[in-house]
């Protein structure tokens, strides 16, 4: 949630206390350990732990096939918040696109705002009844000056010399 969720949904502080609140009921927890290479379920069942929840959820961004997606302008969702959350520092162009029509395009769409990106557009294949993100996220994205593009998806990314000069969307059928 910490590199996932950008700050301005949920502020460190408020991460922090709920994941002290856990801890304070006597979790314990270990980081910086993945299943397979520092421990596998079998030891953990020799450990006596009766039961075992693996919530991982969506580490790594969807990719897309898409003709020029190798682009270095190019930029996945997940990665992006990832990389802002940790403070690294992304160059962004002043007019972004976000293909997707979820919460996390909208996250990504707002937080390309924040960080100093001058106008998004967020395109997406469902019409804007149809949209898998949150009412009243797609209000907020609205308020903020995202423009949005219900029923358009992407063709191909237009490129030249590595970097993205445009994108050619197509209209998906109402």
């Amino acid at each position: 949630m910490r590199y996932g969720i950008p700050s301005y949904r949920l502020p460190e502080d408020a991460l922090d206390r709920e994941i002290n609140q856990v801890l304070d009921l006597g979790i314990e927890l270990k980081t910086k350990k993945s299943l397979g290479r520092d421990f596998d379920l079998n030891q953990l069942k020799e450990q006596g732990y009766d039961a075992v929840f693996l919530a991982l959820g969506l580490q790594e961004s969807r990719k897309i096939d898409l003709e020029g997606a190798q682009s270095k302008d190019v930029l996945w969702g997940l990665d992006f918040l990832s990389q802002v959350s940790e403070g690294k520092d992304i160059a962004l162009k002043d007019r972004v696109l976000v293909v997707g029509g979820g919460n996390v395009a909208v996250d990504v769409g707002l937080t390309a705002l924040r960080e100093g990106a001058r106008e998004v557009t967020l395109a997406c294949l469902e019409s804007q009844e149809e949209m898998p993100a949150n009412p009243w996220e797609i209000e907020m994205a609205r308020e903020e000056g995202i423009r949005l593009m219900p029923s358009w998806g992407p063709k191909r990314i237009l490129e030249e010399g590595g970097k993205v000069t445009g994108i050619e969307l197509v209209q998906c059928a109402l």
